[in-house]
Order: C-alpha cells, then sequence, then structure tokens
C-alpha cells in the first residue's frame, strides 16, 4: 500500500502535473520528503515479521506515531487562520 500511494503521490507532484497551482510548493516538498522513506520503512517492518510478530506490529506502531507526529509538527505551520 505505501508503494502504491507513494508512486500516485510522486507521479501527480513530479512537474506539478497533477496538483493545484495555488498548492504550496514547501508543503508539497515536505509531503515529498515524508514520503520517500516510507517504502523501505515499511518493508522493514514487513520482513520483521519473520523474526517476531510482536516486533512487526511494535514497528508498525511505531510508523503510525512518527507520521501522526510529523504531520501535527510540520503541519502547523502550513495552516491558514481562520
Amino acid at each position: 500500500m505505501a508503494v502504491c500511494y507513494s508512486a500516485l503521490w510522486f507521479y501527480a507532484s513530479r512537474g506539478r502535473r497533477l496538483l493545484a497551482d495555488t498548492a504550496d510548493p514547501r508543503l508539497v516538498s515536505g509531503i515529498s520528503r515524508s514520503f520517500a522513506p516510507g517504502t523501505a520503512i515499511y518493508a522493514i517492518a514487513t520482513l520483521s515479521s519473520l523474526i517476531s510478530a510482536y516486533l512487526a506490529v511494535a514497528l508498525y506502531a511505531l510508523i503510525a506515531l512518527f507520521y501522526v507526529a510529523e504531520s501535527a509538527i510540520f503541519g502547523r505551520g502550513n495552516a491558514e487562520p481562520g
């Protein structure tokens, strides 16, 4: 799933071919940077299940927490005042 989602994002964002003209370049760059390691991280977590199911569950939980924290930290500066 990470591979497909990353492929979709990078296809859409490369050359800004499928992004709105008003999309903030800093936000687009930040999303791309956060997606870049995702496929490798998920592959490692999946392969870790061959060693231990508990390890795989822990790694997936850490991945989820990382992306929640990352979006909360880096998403604040891009929010428009309401």
